[in-house]
């Protein structure tokens, strides 16, 4: 079994070990949350996909009005 750490000293610019691994698990959480929307937005990948594919069909639907 690991002995405690010793108490950190306040005068040091370094952070105890304790320290270290919770402002790690901190930032991967918060990291975590700014990300994580982001990832998961296929709706403006599928509207997308419609408006492209509703612009390159409208001139067989509409012909010559379709371009201008």
């Amino acid at each position: 079994m690991p002995s405690p750490s010793p108490p950190p000293d306040p005068g040091s610019p370094h952070p105890s070990a304790d320290e270290a691994a919770r402002a790690l698990d901190d930032i991967g959480r918060r990291r975590n949350q700014a990300h994580g929307p982001a990832d998961h937005a296929r709706w403006v990948y599928v509207l997308a996909g419609v408006v492209f594919a509703a612009l390159f069909a409208a001139p067989d639907f509409f012909g010559a009005a379709a371009n201008g």
